[in-house]
């Protein structure tokens, strides 16, 4: 597969990464998607996972941390955690 910008030609192209063999190089990192129920997996956040699986990313990280409590309070004043 191919796409028309030659600056994204190798896009759809394997990569090898540390010995394992990704089938393109579309990946995501890990986010918040504030779905969890009281810091637990729920229905939604598995359904939110799956679907993403389904997309066809070579990579998919999944979760996030925040490294200070005082980010942790932030997201939840501004209503995303």
């Amino acid at each position: 597969m191919s796409t028309s910008s030659p600056a994204f030609s190798h896009l759809f192209e394997p990569l090898l990464l540390r010995g394992k063999r990704l089938k393109n190089r579309i990946m995501s990192s890990g986010h918040d998607t504030s779905m969890p129920t009281d810091n637990l997996v729920n229905d939604q956040l598995i359904a939110y996972h799956q679907a993403r699986a389904a997309g066809g990313r070579a990579d998919r990280a999944a979760g996030s941390r925040c490294a200070r409590q005082r980010a942790l309070h932030l997201a939840r004043v501004d209503g995303h955690g």
